[in-house]
């Protein structure tokens, strides 16, 4: 499998969120479950960014915008 450079991630329980910097362009993101049980937090993340949900920052301000 492809190694992604992930570069942050935030985790919420089974969930993360990861930050994957490519080699040219802007960071992308992704979320997704982590395995149950885990074998370790940096293949969970590597997981996420090959087959995570894309996540865009923008429409999440904006949800997070109108709840407050």
């Amino acid at each position: 499998m492809r190694e992604y450079n992930v570069v942050d991630s935030i985790w919420f329980n089974e969930i993360g969120i990861v930050r994957v910097r490519p080699e040219v362009g802007e960071d992308k993101f992704y979320m997704g479950p982590c395995e149950i049980p885990s074998v370790s937090e940096e293949q969970d993340r590597q997981n996420i960014a090959a087959w995570g949900t894309p996540v865009h920052p923008e429409v999440l301000k904006d949800f997070f915008a109108r709840s407050i």
